[in-house]
């Protein structure tokens, strides 16, 4: 059976470890405003040094992806305690779900809105506990209003997840098949009858492409 490499994903990698720097100069940037040069160092390098590891050593894994986007979540997570909780910082946990889109894979984003989840409640109430951290500003820190942060990330999480479900499915079908026929006609002089696609989803296609090839 012939197991096809993804190209999506390895795209997507090449984008995050341009993408994912790029966050880091951000929190540089905002630094100066509350002075958390520190933070954007402590948080923010192993956010980028991390999943960069990982895209170099197994970029088609799974975990890899898992690992980006618990990244990209870090950082909108430093980027609102740099700004001390500004509405506008949240914007953030959009558009890098956005970025997750990439890859193609459904479950990304569960991990994706796990982290939100547990940044935001969590820091919700460490910050009405003094404890200097921030995820809302003081003057909005209401319980409610932490409800509706949550009620938007998941709606974007659901509706990212089923799209990349039903497109991830077909191109990742449609690459196997492409990939099968080169293989069947790598030698000029013969046709390898021997290849198969895998196709552990059952594709009807590849069953089709498979069943045409036995028929030989």
């Amino acid at each position: 059976m012939l197991t096809a490499v993804k190209p999506w994903v390895s795209n997507a990698n090449k984008l995050f470890t341009f993408a994912l720097p790029a966050l880091l100069v951000i929190s540089f940037c905002i630094a100066p405003v509350y002075d958390t040069w520190l933070l954007a160092l402590v948080v923010g390098l192993p956010a980028v040094i991390v999943p960069i590891f990982f895209i170099k050593t197994q970029g088609q894994s799974e975990l890899t992806q898992h690992v980006v986007a618990v990244s990209f979540m870090l950082f909108s997570a430093l980027h609102i305690q740099q700004m001390q909780g500004m509405i506008e910082m949240h914007f953030g946990v959009f558009v890098f779900m956005s970025f997750l889109a990439y890859y193609q894979n459904w479950k990304v984003f569960v991990t994706a809105v796990l982290v939100v989840a547990v940044h935001h409640v969590g820091f919700f109430f460490m910050q009405q506990s003094g404890m200097g951290v921030f995820v809302m500003l003081d003057s909005e820190l209401f319980f409610g209003l932490l409800l509706v942060h949550a009620a938007y990330a998941i709606a974007q999480g659901c509706i990212m997840a089923h799209i990349a479900n039903s497109n991830g499915g077909q191109i990742e079908s449609t690459n196997i098949l492409q990939n099968s026929v080169y293989s069947l006609m790598s030698d000029e002089n013969k046709i390898d009858l021997s290849i198969r696609a895998e196709n552990s989803s059952k594709n009807i296609a590849l069953s089709a492409f498979n069943g045409l090839i036995e028929a030989f």
